[in-house]
């Protein structure tokens, strides 16, 4: 089985396919949302009991909790609004003060939920206002594809256990690569060439 603990699911990154594997290896539910399969994990690991099936519902909840969503949720999962707080979601993932969402989201919300298209994320909510309507379509596939791999590869990296928030400063470096000629693509040394930018970061006993 694998070591999972709830620091790792709260503060790391996870597929979809891979929140189902760990359910599988304890015996929960692997049906649902990626939301249902978190949360069945978080009951699992707080000692609580957790239902032997899922009641799928597509109808959108009351609240979103920002522990739910990450920078890959689909624009059309049922946890994602344009509400308070998925602004202090994206404000803390950006490391930013204060998130304002634009029209431009909106249309590209819109668009994701007539098409049905689950590729569009919460990712190319962030790169809509930097690319043209042209560009837009033939780039955020790829873009989310890099992002995807990006923060993957962060997380995995042990060096990288000094950040609490590993959402929040995979985004920051992401903002630096994406910038640049050739693979975006995320490696141990871009810890140290920002690491000015990136030690408000870390964890307050940490020492780099």
């Amino acid at each position: 089985m694998n070591q999972l603990t709830l620091q790792q699911l709260e503060q790391q990154y996870f597929y979809k396919t891979e929140l189902m594997q760990f359910c599988r290896e304890r015996n929960l539910p692997t049906t649902g949302t990626k939301a249902d399969l978190f949360n069945s994990l978080v009951e699992f690991f707080n000692g609580n009991p957790v239902p032997s099936t899922i009641k799928q519902s597509y109808s959108q909840p009351k609240s979103t909790s920002p522990n739910l969503l990450s920078l890959n949720t689909p624009l059309i999962d049922p946890t994602f609004k344009f509400n308070k707080a998925t602004r202090t979601f994206l404000a803390t993932a950006l490391n930013q003060k204060e998130f304002h969402f634009t029209k431009k989201m909106a249309a590209l919300r819109r668009k994701a939920r007539k098409e049905h298209d689950s590729r569009l994320t919460i990712q190319d909510l962030l790169t809509v206002n930097e690319l043209s309507t042209e560009k837009l379509q033939s780039t955020s596939e790829e873009q989310t594809y890099q992002w995807n791999h990006f923060v993957k590869d962060f997380c995995q990296d042990p060096e990288t256990n000094i950040f609490p928030n590993k959402l929040a400063t995979a985004a920051i470096l992401w903002k630096h690569v994406k910038q640049q000629p050739g693979t975006k693509k995320f490696s141990a040394d871009l810890l140290q060439r920002f690491s000015a930018e990136l030690r408000p970061l870390q964890h307050p006993k940490s020492d780099r």
